[in-house]
């Protein structure tokens, strides 16, 4: 029976399989998947045939992660250049074993009772025991330990191995691994498609060219890149649509020699939401923050010593504003820890100076309600009201408030009432409500003083007031030397410091 007699393609759930079947679209160019017809395989095979056994840019590409991990190559003598005859018999075996893996599909059937069915189109009788030169991060050849019924390998039908082999393609290298989407539980056609279609669109670009030039690498950091390749791919898409990055999951993987990895990237669903939101809504303060954050870490192995005496200069150069492929976004890296990390995520949002983006964070993020939120804006606006006409001296007011614990914190806001108390020119800027409102609440003392801290700048810039200077000592001192799991270290050593 022919396959697509009573057949109709469908997306698995598997994203190794899912991906492969973008990329066919893809190259088809297809929008839904039920339009993939035979002849749409036949092309897509043809072509990977091509890539796979004769163009050497892509082979290096494809041979850490899935095809060619098998062995192909005849021996050539040690460093000595490969006979003629030796390269007639390489590339022979490869397109046999083109030939086998990618164009099975074509005997594909329904299975029937008594069959063996495709672990992933269950319709289909399974032709292949998949291993791990076929499929990414399974068993190798002949393992069989972990496999049902004692058996070694995978069953399935040659269309998932011709969608598995294409699946490369359809990704964004990293680093040397692939970074690959999947999105669960969409009605229509998923995010996910858009990204692959992103991936396979920039990895066969150069295909064809003479110059035997490397494939796309998107550099380092997943977390990073992960962020920037959704962001891209959804203003392109120019979509309001709520959910857009709803569980959309990123799996980072290589299938490469004795050290295959794989590591599962998700943003939570609220997350996700708030990314979109600030994105359509707040575009401006937003990328502002986002290039406030662009660092370069250095690798501890090349790190003579953690310490925070340096020179503004110095700082800048660690700070930079360029985007590159060894730049890492603080603040795209912490939106994976969130909520739990909101304190950190706080201090690099702070750096667009904007209460309205501060505002959707607290709302969405943490749950706050818009009375709780009113009032930290309401007690830092009469604070800065307060420094203009009392203080006389911002800046050196902002830095004792910023970096007070809690005793000292006590002491600064009832300096400031009985000051504002003794003058008789006013009404006291906080009241016994606000103070528990503020600094009694769930969050602690800290997030209310944060809180307090970015109206406050954002008043003092309004006022004209030049607080860059105090940006660059605050910042750089704390913020910019140290790598990112050396300040989790140093916030919970003076968090338990504060506690005791």
């Amino acid at each position: 029976m022919a396959l697509f007699d009573d057949f109709k393609l469908h997306l698995t759930g598997h994203v190794f399989v899912d991906v492969g079947i973008f990329v066919c679209m893809a190259h088809a160019n297809k929008r839904r998947v039920e339009d993939i017809t035979e002849e749409d395989l036949l092309n897509l095979a043809n072509f990977l045939k091509e890539l796979y056994c004769y163009d050497k840019k892509v082979q290096l590409f494809l041979h850490v992660n899935t095809f060619f991990n098998t062995a192909f190559h005849t021996k050539g003598g040690g460093k000595k250049e490969k006979t003629q005859e030796q390269l007639d018999k390489e590339l022979k075996i490869k397109l046999e074993y083109a030939q086998n893996i990618l164009f099975s599909f074509k005997k594909d059937v329904i299975a029937h009772n008594g069959d063996e069915q495709c672990v992933f189109f269950p319709e289909l009788k399974a032709q292949l025991d998949a291993d791990r030169k076929h499929i990414p991060l399974i068993n190798g050849a002949g393992t069989i330990n972990f496999h049902a019924n004692g058996r070694a390998g995978i069953p399935i039908s040659g269309l998932a191995s011709l969608f598995i082999h294409a699946m490369p393609l359809g990704c964004f290298r990293v680093k040397g691994c692939l970074l690959a989407f999947q999105q669960y539980g969409s009605q229509h056609l998923p995010f996910s498609y858009i990204l692959a279609k992103d991936a396979y669109t920039a990895n066969t670009l150069k295909v064809g060219d003479s110059e035997q030039l490397q494939l796309p690498n998107y550099g380092e950091h997943a977390k990073t890149r992960y962020i920037e390749r959704i962001i891209d791919a959804k203003n392109r898409a120019l979509s309001r649509s709520e959910g857009l990055l709803n569980n959309l999951v990123g799996y980072y993987f290589t299938n490469t020699g004795t050290y295959p990895m794989i590591q599962i990237l998700k943003l939570r669903d609220i997350v996700a939401e708030f990314v979109n939101t600030v994105e359509q809504d707040y575009s401006a303060p937003w990328k502002q923050a986002i290039q406030r954050n662009w660092i370069k870490v250095t690798p501890k192995s090349k790190e003579k010593n953690n310490t925070i005496k340096t020179t503004v200069k110095q700082k800048r150069k660690k700070r930079g504003t360029v985007r590159d492929k060894e730049a890492q976004n603080r603040l795209y890296e912490t939106l994976f820890d969130l909520p739990n990390h909101a304190h950190r995520f706080l201090l690099y949002l702070r750096k667009a100076r904007n209460w309205d983006l501060i505002s959707i964070f607290l709302e969405r993020i943490l749950g706050m309600e818009q009375d709780r939120i009113d009032g930290y804006r309401k007690l830092g606006d009469e604070l800065a009201e307060y420094v203009i006409g009392y203080n006389k001296n911002p800046k050196k007011f902002y830095q004792e408030f910023r970096n007070a614990n809690y005793e000292q914190l006590r002491v600064i806001l009832l300096d400031t009432a009985w000051t504002v108390y003794k003058s008789g020119k006013g009404e006291i800027p906080f009241t016994f409500d606000d103070f528990v409102i503020a600094f009694m609440s769930s969050g602690g003392y800290k997030l209310g003083r944060d809180l307090i801290c970015f109206r406050l700048l954002e008043k003092f810039h309004a006022y004209g007031i030049d607080m860059s200077q105090e940006f660059e000592d605050e910042d750089g001192d704390y913020y910019e030397l140290v790598t990112i799991a050396d300040e989790t270290e140093q916030q919970t050593e003076e968090e338990q410091e504060e506690e005791e």
